[in-house]
């Protein structure tokens, strides 16, 4: 989903504090890493990325840490 509806495309987060304020992020390939919350142990982002949406991300490559 993040392929077909945010990879390199610029959006417009418009929201009101005591006034109307706005941010805009772009999405790019190499922002997907974070935005899973995923930590790597020899994988950089964009070949991450690559692996995933074509079903081959490896257990053994990938590390989950809990904050709590």
């Amino acid at each position: 989903m993040y392929k077909e509806n945010l990879e390199n495309k610029n959006i417009m987060f418009i929201y009101k504090d005591e006034r109307a304020k706005f941010i805009e992020a772009k999405f790019l390939k190499s922002n997907f890493l974070h935005l899973t919350g995923i930590k790597l142990q020899n994988l950089k982002a964009n070949a991450f990325y690559d692996k995933c949406i074509h079903n081959r991300i490896l257990e053994s490559e990938i590390r989950i840490q809990k904050r709590w």
